[in-house]
């Protein structure tokens, strides 16, 4: 079973490169774990090209930033979306999927994870809350990547155990310390 994970978002505006960090995260994670047939990409938005990309794969987790959820993250399954219109800002992970069974005649399970996030200014940190959330995601993430049969399964996610506190001692040192080098989290996220 290959999977891919795929990160979308402008990391120069601060929390909507969360997907990108969280591709970048994870990629290290992986190869550290030697988990075999996960695969990474990443981008500043989606594009009807990566419809033939998506159709290489079994299963397919789609990673953005919004600031229009109530939880710090939630994770849903998508289904094919025809495309109303195109533009280089409108493609969504559902269009994506929609091009890749209309084209390629494939349709990979596919999940979108999308990451709260707070503030869309030029910087490139991101805020503290993202941050947090951005942790309880790959936190998250990373329990089902290591039992990949958890997503051939039809479980129900359920989340609600996200709103409690997540500090730096739930991630290895490496990752705090890549995080910090990217300068997107402050060492002050567990106080």
């Amino acid at each position: 079973m290959k999977i891919l994970v795929y990160g979308y978002g402008n990391p120069g505006r601060q929390d909507d490169g969360l997907g990108i960090l969280f591709v970048d995260v994870i990629e290290k994670w992986a190869n550290k774990k030697k988990i075999k047939n996960l695969y990474f990409d990443s981008n500043y938005q989606l594009n009807i090209e990566d419809a033939i990309n998506i159709s290489k794969f079994d299963i397919v987790i789609f990673v953005d930033a919004s600031k229009n959820i109530k939880k710090s993250f939630s994770i849903k399954k998508i289904n094919p979306q025809q495309i109303e219109s195109i533009t280089t800002h409108n493609i969504t992970p559902e269009n994506v999927l929609f091009l890749s069974k209309e084209l390629y005649g494939k349709e990979p399970k596919t999940y979108l994870i999308t990451i709260k996030g707070y503030r869309w200014e030029i910087n490139k940190k991101l805020s503290k809350k993202a941050q947090k959330n951005l942790l309880l995601s790959l936190n998250y993430i990373k329990k089902r990547l290591l039992n990949i049969d958890w997503f051939s399964s039809k479980k129900t996610l359920n989340i609600k155990h996200l709103t409690k506190p997540f500090f730096f001692s739930n991630i290895t040192k490496k990752e705090k310390a890549r995080l910090l080098t990217l300068g997107r989290i402050t060492a002050r996220v567990n106080k």
